[in-house]
């Protein structure tokens, strides 16, 4: 018994070193993004560490705030495709290893969900999913990711690209919430809302909420409250409050 027990230990232990090495490959992977139809692209490694914005000519010559929001628009896109990488299942880091020259140029976003996809696999999941009544909206790729590796929900994803934040110049202009409205129909019956509790999070859901209403779909929000296997007195005030606003029936 004990003697199988070391062996699932070293086998574990194996597996753990594996992934490591793994991880440590993907971090040196360099990714792109790019706007205003190549004019502005930003390189970054997979690990989030920026290593060239390139600026066309002919972008330089605009106003400020197209510069600034194409250089936005470059960025987020290399940010989604290195938290692909970086967030992906144990398979999908597998195969990626397994391509690593040009890595950059192997991965695709969707332009119908805003999800990243390798190209070997020539279509997106929202092309193949067979859920098709469900769609979890998402801030970014990670935290479609994220959700993802729970293996708790089988439908489509939506990633907006963001969240509003006028603060930071984002509004619903610069979010896919047209590409969304432009999925509801296709046999969609809910929409789940993930964006983060936070104040432009909040903000988000509110107007998904709003420009969803007068679609026949139920429209549902993650639960908010305590985590699981937390202990009462450690969590701070806000977040039991929210709980306590948040409870639901047991009977």
């Amino acid at each position: 018994m004990f003697g199988n027990m070391k062996e699932m230990l070293k086998q574990a232990q194996n597996m753990k070193s594996q992934m490591n090495e793994i991880k440590k490959e993907l971090e040196k992977i360099e990714v792109e993004g790019s706007a205003a139809n190549g004019s502005c692209v930003v390189r970054m490694t997979a690990d989030m560490k920026t290593t060239q914005v390139s600026i066309d000519e002919t972008l330089l010559s605009g106003n400020k705030d197209i510069i600034e929001n194409a250089i936005k628009v470059a960025t987020n896109e290399a940010l989604d495709k290195a938290n692909f990488i970086i967030h992906s299942d144990d398979k999908t880091a597998e195969d990626i290893v397994s391509s690593l020259e040009d890595i950059g140029d192997k991965l695709e976003t969707c332009e119908n969900c805003g999800m990243i996809f390798l190209k070997k696999d020539e279509e997106c999941s929202c092309s193949s999913a067979t859920n098709t009544k469900h769609i979890c909206v998402v801030e970014n790729i990670e935290d479609a990711i994220k959700i993802q590796n729970t293996h708790s929900y089988d439908g489509l994803y939506h990633v907006l690209g963001g969240a509003i934040s006028p603060l930071d110049g984002i509004g619903p202009s610069e979010l896919s919430f047209d590409k969304l409205l432009g999925r509801i129909g296709n046999g969609v019956e809910e929409v789940i809302i993930a964006t983060n509790p936070s104040t432009s999070g909040n903000a988000t859901a509110m107007y998904l909420q709003k420009i969803l209403k007068e679609h026949s779909i139920t429209v549902s929000r993650l639960a908010i409250g305590l985590p699981v296997g937390s202990n009462l007195e450690y969590i701070d005030d806000k977040t039991v409050a929210t709980a306590i606003k948040e409870r639901v029936e047991l009977n």
